[in-house]
């Protein structure tokens, strides 16, 4: 069966303001990393069980995979699989969650 992908406006507004950091150093990597995230998020209608769950949140039924060294949490709502946050590998997700 065919998913959707939607984009939580979190997300959105991750992928935004990762877009504008990396653009101040490279605006072509930063548009590299743009296309790079949505073939990732597309990629998942094929196959959307191979992420891993958090680490952080295992019951919670969100996965994640990796893109460059950000994070993409995802999870299935439905038929749809809903991108709900892209955060840097070095932040830590418990307290991103609580800010």
């Amino acid at each position: 069966m065919a998913r959707r992908i939607v984009w939580s406006a979190t997300a959105r507004n991750d992928l935004e303001s990762i877009y504008r950091y990396l653009h101040n150093g490279s605006p072509l990597y930063a548009k590299r990393f743009i296309i790079k995230a949505r073939e990732r998020a597309l990629s998942l209608k094929q196959f959307p069980d191979r992420g891993r769950f958090t680490p952080e949140y295992p019951e919670s039924g969100i996965r994640e995979i990796f893109v460059d060294n950000y994070r993409m949490l995802y999870r299935f709502v439905f038929d749809t699989i809903e991108v709900v946050g892209i955060i840097h590998m070095s932040r830590d997700l418990l307290r991103v969650e609580s800010d």
